[in-house]
């Protein structure tokens, strides 16, 4: 029985090494390219971009792979994942799903 707890043990501690990495990849990737319209932390700074922070990391990973192959129509996100490589999008999901999202709050009338 230790011998199985010590393979789960370094199996959680490769697993969060692994993503530890992927979190770095996709702040990086963030702050080269997505945070000008989702903002660094997912939280749009404009009404007319998504914010990202907290969205679910598969949807996000499968909506970044859509625009890439064109499923998804969009002329300002498809150069953006052009060159990005299926880790990349991986990662960048990753970063943006691990992002707090802030309560939404409407906008006075102005």
């Amino acid at each position: 029985m230790s011998r199985l707890f010590a393979c789960a043990l370094v199996w959680l501690a490769s697993s969060a090494l692994a993503d530890d990495v992927r979190m770095e990849r996709g702040r990086e990737i963030v702050s080269g390219r997505c945070f000008l319209c989702h903002g660094m932390h997912g939280e749009a700074s404009s009404e007319l971009s998504p914010r990202l922070a907290g969205q679910n990391e598969a949807y996000l990973a499968k909506q970044l792979a859509n625009f890439k192959s064109g499923e998804r129509k969009s002329s300002a996100m498809r150069p953006m994942v052009a060159n990005l490589s299926p880790e990349d999008m991986r990662a960048v999901a990753l970063y943006f799903s691990r992002q707090r999202a802030e309560p939404w709050r409407p906008r006075p009338w102005v």
